[in-house]
């Protein structure tokens, strides 16, 4: 962008691509990094020197005068503005606001799971309701009650990731919160295993093959995105770990 605006079309081509190639090792960095603000600098600096030198190489030839200086004048400014970080390049993105975002689509993911499980827990209870035994109802109940109690450990576990990652709290702090809610996620999956098992004998009983087929859905489609919940919260702890 900044070589198509910065670009003199009349220029000898050879000498173009030395002053480009000059800022490209002057402020060369791997893909993925973020330029420094001396890097940003330099390449102000650079844009500046080319300029120079290609406005008066073009005044001497009477090659539009006026109109090189126009655009030396708003790329060198445009340089100068990034340099000085009145504007933040679009892909400049800070490593904090990248993990604040990653706590916050956790913990969003966790409440909505939530929801979304008691949602079909109790569809399954007001439609099945009656082919249960008060035993196999209690039964019931209390494995509703198990898997919610364990999701709203979780979910009080990734909220509190996500506020301390909001309010700029030290990476240690962080990562201590991200390894307690890995442990919560690691307790409600033994909690669903535990529920599936004493729940299966019944269901399997009491729903006919095409109901059966279609909870067996239901669950492996929840279990898909739960396993989506604990990788998250895998990367969350691996990217706070002390001395990264």
């Amino acid at each position: 962008m900044l070589e198509e605006l910065c670009g003199d079309h009349g220029a000898d081509g050879v000498r173009t691509e030395v002053f480009w190639s000059g800022i490209a090792v002057a402020v060369s960095v791997e893909p993925g990094q973020r330029l420094s603000a001396a890097d940003l600098q330099i390449l102000a600096i650079y844009i500046a020197l080319v300029h120079e030198v290609r406005l008066a190489r073009n005044a001497k030839q009477g090659q539009g005068v006026k109109g090189v200086v126009m655009r030396a004048f708003f790329s060198a400014l445009f340089a100068v503005v990034v340099a000085l970080g009145l504007v933040t390049p679009a892909n400049a993105i800070s490593p904090a606001a990248t993990l604040v975002s990653d706590t916050q689509e956790a913990k969003n993911d966790v409440a909505t799971f939530r929801t979304t499980q008691n949602q079909l827990l109790n569809s399954y209870v007001q439609k099945y309701s009656s082919r249960f035994t008060p035993t196999e109802s209690a039964a019931l109940a209390n494995a509703q009650t198990k898997a919610d109690k364990s999701l709203l450990a979780l979910q009080r576990a990734t909220a509190k990731t996500d506020r301390l990652a909001k309010t700029g709290a030290s990476k240690s702090r962080i990562h201590t919160a991200a390894k307690n809610a890995q442990r919560s996620y690691e307790r409600a999956v033994t909690a669903a295993t535990d529920t599936q098992t004493s729940l299966e004998p019944i269901l399997r009983n009491r729903l006919s093959l095409g109901e059966a087929f279609s909870a067996y859905r239901d669950y492996s489609g929840a279990l898909g995105n739960f396993e989506d919940i604990g990788a998250q919260l895998d990367a969350i702890a691996e990217r706070t770990k002390p001395g990264r």
